[in-house]
Order: structure tokens, then sequence, then C-alpha cells
């Protein structure tokens, strides 16, 4: 990520902290990036120079409508008048880590070869924020070539609990690497 994502979700945050408001503009950064990436062309035309900034924003605004605050559709028009609105996921992920740290929320990363019931997410959730000390989101993924068990990532830590992942350890000392 570039500090230019960094510094216009920073700017961004700071107002969103100002008023209170963190939780909706991240909320509003989502369902913006979700309308204007849903075709991969709109993207492009927003950042056609050619097109004068005013109408470019103009389309945007259309695009968008009420659907987010205000604030947050400023920086979504400064975006696109700078020709930048392709950096909007960037900026959007920039966002989001600020609003965890904030919030002191980790996400972690949950891999199994099968859906996990609620009660086994719950327990997980649990046993991840002892760990961590954090309040956890859980994003789950399914892998089935995981065979069984799961695999969790919380930033930088991997936890291996998958059934693939105990063989390959059982090759490795078989071998002796």
């Amino acid at each position: 990520m570039t500090s230019t994502e960094k510094e216009y979700a920073a700017a961004l945050f700071e107002l969103a902290c100002e008023s209170g408001k963190e939780t909706e503009y991240g909320d509003a950064l989502h369902t913006a990036q979700t309308v204007i990436f849903a075709d991969a062309r709109y993207p492009q035309l927003l950042s056609v120079p050619s097109i004068p900034s005013s109408e470019r924003t103009k389309m945007l605004r259309e695009a968008i409508g009420d659907a987010v605050p205000e604030v947050v559709r400023d920086f979504l028009s400064l975006l696109t008048e700078r020709g930048r609105i392709a950096m909007l996921p960037r900026c959007v992920e920039e966002y989001d880590i600020l609003l965890r740290e904030r919030q002191r929320t980790a996400v972690a990363v949950v891999t199994s070869a099968v859906p996990l019931t609620e009660g086994q997410l719950e327990r997980l959730r649990s046993a991840l924020e002892k760990k961590t000390g954090e309040h956890i989101s859980l994003r789950t993924e399914l892998d089935p070539s995981l065979i069984g068990g799961v695999r969790v990532r919380v930033g930088d830590t991997l936890i291996d609990g998958t059934l693939s992942g105990r063989l390959h350890d059982i090759r490795e000392s078989i071998s002796g690497r």
C-alpha cells in the first residue's frame, strides 16, 4: 500500500473520529466500493482525463446517490476529480485497518474443509479472543484440500490444525528435514 492511499484513508478516518462515525463511514466506503466496482469498466470511465472532472463527479454522485453520507461522497468525489478512484479498494483496506486498531479488533481468517457451525465458530472466536486479548472478527473460507480440521490466520500468526498440515509435518519428520 502506498503512502498516498494511507494518507487519503487517514484523512477520512480522522473526520469520522471527529464526528464519532467511524463504523458508519467504513460501512459507507464498502457500499460505495461495491457500487463503483460492480462493473470493472466504471472506475476506468471515472478516470478518463478527457471527461471533465465535473462530469465524472456528477456520474459518481448519480451512481452512489444517497447511499453514503455526504462526507464519504465528498471523499469519493475528491478521488474521482484527481483521477484516483482506482485506489479506492486500497483506501478501504487501510480505513478498515485503522478502524480495527481503534476498536482493538483483529480479523481471523478461518479456513476449513467443510462449513463450521455457529457453535464451533463462537468457541473458536472465544479462544482466539482469550489468546490475543483483542476482539476477533471471523472470516471463513472453504478449502476441501485441507481434508479436515481448521487453519487460522490472525495477522502474521498461523495456527495450522488441519489434517493436511499434520500429514505434511509427518512427511517432513520421516524424510529427516
